[in-house]
């Protein structure tokens, strides 16, 4: 259980309870290189970018996905340490957004903090007044998939999910999140704090 609110939080993980804070903040491109060593292999790299042609990673990498206006970098930091990253891509002309690219320091996995930066993510793209939010998952990352299950995503219809397939260079488990709902219950919350 989080308290998803910014500065020092209090986070049950392995039935633990200790304190840190923990911030979603800006990407800054001193940090590049050290995510781009996350990946492990080929596999995890695919899982990841999508792609493992550009395996190992490097920081250049970045640069080039930054460059769409649309992607919105985030870090994930715990303690000032540098534990997640992902990306928002927001489709002006869809009206939804995409989270992409997330990944979890590997000495930070198995702790929530992939959950933890899925939440703060969902909660900065409910406030585009988008409806939905999407992410797309090798199927064989099943981490990821349970992952964002624990966080309300849900799998998009078959018919749906072939529909985005067509276009893309492997077959994705497509999932969905109502942003709506998210509004709902912060403005439930705010006004039952007035």
């Amino acid at each position: 259980m989080y308290t998803v609110n910014q500065g020092p939080q209090y986070k049950l993980l392995m039935g633990t309870t200790f304190m840190c804070s923990v911030e979603l903040t800006a990407f800054h491109f001193d940090h590049a290189a050290t995510i781009a060593s996350w990946p492990h292999d080929r596999q995890e790299m695919t899982a990841w970018a999508g792609s493992s042609d550009t395996y190992p990673a490097t920081p250049e990498l970045f640069r080039r996905w930054h460059s769409d206006p649309g992607v919105h970098p985030k870090l994930l930091q715990s303690n000032a340490e540098l534990v997640a990253y992902g990306e928002m891509w927001m489709d002006s002309v869809e009206r939804e957004v995409e989270l992409a690219r997330l990944i979890v320091a590997p000495q930070s996995r198995g702790k929530g903090f992939g959950q933890l930066l899925v939440r703060r993510l969902l909660s900065q793209s409910a406030s585009s007044g988008y409806s939905n939010a999407f992410v797309r998952v090798v199927p064989s990352n099943v981490i990821a998939i349970r992952c964002y299950q624990r966080v309300g995503f849900s799998r998009v219809q078959s018919s749906d999910e072939n529909e985005f397939n067509q276009n893309q260079p492997r077959p994705y488990v497509w999932m969905s999140y109502d942003l709506r709902l998210l509004r709902q219950m912060d403005d439930s919350a705010t006004n039952n704090g007035s």
